[in-house]
């Protein structure tokens, strides 16, 4: 019988297969295939078979499974052929789990169709966008690995950190920072705290700025500032022009050099709209499908639209808001940056710590990098390594920051006085 559309029985065989001859196959596969992906009903009962007694280190031979799964041993011994390399199994499961995806998506298309009459297209485009981020994220599932895969997990590992200079995911655009914080790794979140109008969200810009010149692609959530705002400040930072002679209309020669700079690159940026975190994250999720960026950045996390529970303090909401952003980064396998505010002006009590961070000390214990941004009492802006998951914390760098133009650069990391 022929297989339907959006099915391969003969890659489900395979990798059965492949499982009967090598069960240690399953440590190639195991993150990527769950029973339900297979079309062949019986096939499928055989992998979830597999799966229990490979866990349970009981036996997994032809007859043992046959058993288990209630299936006809003949069936299986049919997927033992000659051309079968177990090492070689990786795309055949790539391949299956894509079709379910594909059989789910059509159902799901079907199903939108059919009560298409009844449906605003708000909650069509819902629908969709809703489906886009299930197929993501289910592709991210968890992982529990055994002795052999952990010890080539650890290999690996040792063999990406020959150069210890070298970033773990994409650079800040300064080489102190980057140097400390080894980049700006997919699955983490950082967190940028500073006080009340000092600056958090042109630190923001410029590290946007600096990634989207590396070629890196980003979008940039604004909470808070207007959209015309934040690309004034942009203008600024590239061409180092006063930021009101800008807004004035007294450099047209700007639009061009922006345009130059950043037409052909990945750099998308928001409205300054009142969102929920359900809104941002699904944004989030939307942007990594549809336009793979590397970097989210959220400005700021105390402008989130409320949701929920009306009786959920401030302290709880802004821990579920991290919690939620930091899921989001490690479901997508990006990097989230997320603004944060101080709760206190300038330089009135010397280094901040995380314990003033605004209404959520429990931000900075979801984040993995706290970047707090302050000015000491030499009137140097400083940038305060609070904690760091990735290397050492504690250590201040001076920056440079002209607020007339909004460029900030680092200068030298400090040392007691």
């Amino acid at each position: 019988m022929k297989a339907p559309s959006f099915a391969d029985v003969a890659a489900e065989r395979e990798i059965i297969g492949a499982l009967l001859m090598d069960p240690e196959t399953f440590l190639d596969v195991r993150g990527i295939l769950k029973p339900e992906m297979f079309h062949h009903r019986q096939l499928g009962l055989t992998f979830k078979a597999f799966v229990m007694q490979y866990e349970k280190k009981a036996l997994t031979d032809l007859r043992t499974l046959a058993k288990v799964a209630e299936v006809s041993p003949q069936m299986l011994a049919e997927c033992l052929t000659e051309d079968i390399i177990p090492s070689l199994v990786l795309p055949k499961a790539r391949k299956v789990r894509d079709l379910f995806h594909k059989r789910h998506i059509t159902w799901q298309i079907q199903q939108t169709l059919a009560q298409l009459e009844t449906l605003t297209p708000e909650e069509i485009a819902k629908r969709f966008s809703d489906l886009a981020a299930e197929v993501t994220i289910s592709n991210n599932s968890k992982v529990v690995f055994d002795a052999a895969a952990l010890c080539r997990r650890v290999m690996k590992l040792q063999e990406g950190r020959e150069d210890p200079d070298k970033p773990d995911g994409p650079g800040t655009g300064y080489s102190l920072l980057d140097k400390l914080l080894r980049g700006i790794s997919p699955k983490r979140m950082t967190v940028i705290a500073a006080a009340t109008g000092f600056g958090k969200s042109t630190l923001a810009l410029n590290l946007f700025f600096n990634l989207l010149t590396a070629r890196h692609r980003a979008l940039f959530i604004s909470n808070e500032n207007d959209v015309d705002l934040n690309l004034d400040r942009m203008c600024g930072i590239l061409s180092g022009l006063k930021v009101k002679d800008i807004e004035s209309g007294n450099c047209p020669e700007i639009a061009v050099a922006f345009g130059k700079e950043f037409y052909t690159t990945g750099m998308f940026m928001t409205d300054s709209s009142p969102r929920t975190i359900e809104e941002i994250t699904s944004l989030i999720t939307r942007y990594v499908i549809q336009h793979k960026i590397e970097v989210a950045f959220v400005d700021y996390i105390g402008e989130i639209s409320h949701s929920g529970d009306s009786k959920e303090t401030e302290e709880a909401r802004l821990a579920r808001f991290a919690q939620k952003l930091v899921d989001c980064a490690k479901a997508l396998g990006i990097h989230i940056v997320v603004m944060a505010q101080l709760n206190r002006q300038g330089n009135a009590k010397g280094r901040p710590t995380k314990a003033e961070l605004a209404g959520c000390f429990k931000i900075a214990q979801k984040a993995h990098s706290l970047l707090l941004f302050w000015q000491d009492d030499k009137k140097r802006d400083i940038l305060t390594i609070d904690k760091n998951r990735q290397g050492p914390v504690g250590l201040d760098i001076e920056m440079q920051f002209d607020r007339t133009t909004q460029r900030i650069t680092e200068i030298r990391i400090l040392t007691a006085d």
